[in-house]
């Protein structure tokens, strides 16, 4: 499917399941420049841990069931080309700021859920706005983007391929693979 587009909605039961795990298991303070709020990175990711750049984020109980039931609901409905080493950005009440990521491979995705009014996430081209719940749309991660300000309770997940996924070891694949990561 070609970026920008809306490919279909989550159904209503499964928005409830992932709003309910990421309420009830909150999120830390984003330690992101660009995005305030909570946020929590899944799978793969970049940063100084043990020496070396690339590695899967320590997923706990929790944190597990959370990447299990999102990685479903992406299974069940994006087309089986469709890969993600990484859930970016799992953001409760978060507005993001201006701003490209640079590390994404290949198309992202990106779904809202929650009950809020505004927050729309927008490319800065105009070419792509998000406002729906539940809805999920391609993106490319590496154009400018940001979100608006809102009321309520807004969460914004986002699914991609880490650009340093490959440097995983062969066991924290292993354990991606078997949270649904693809």
């Amino acid at each position: 499917a070609p970026v920008n587009t809306k490919l279909t909605v989550l159904p209503f039961a499964v928005q409830s399941m992932i709003t309910a795990a990421v309420l009830t298991l909150g999120l830390p303070p984003s330690s992101r420049a660009a995005v305030t709020g909570q946020s929590l990175c899944l799978g793969a990711t970049f940063g100084k841990r043990g020496g070396r750049g690339a590695f899967a984020t320590p997923i706990n109980g929790g944190h597990r069931h959370l990447a299990q039931l999102i990685n479903v609901a992406v299974l069940m409905t994006m087309p089986r080309s469709f890969e993600w080493t990484s859930l970016q950005q799992v953001s409760l009440k978060s507005v993001s700021t201006p701003h490209c990521d640079t590390n994404n491979v290949g198309p992202s995705l990106i779904f809202l859920l929650g009950e809020f009014t505004g927050g729309a996430f927008q490319l800065t081209d105009g070419s792509l706005s998000v406002s729906d719940c539940g809805a999920l749309h391609l993106f490319d991660g590496r154009l400018e983007h940001s979100s608006t300000p809102f009321e309520g309770t807004r969460i914004s997940i986002i699914a991609f391929q880490h650009s340093s996924a490959d440097q995983l070891t062969l066991r924290e694949r292993d354990e991606l693979a078997s949270m649904g990561f693809r």
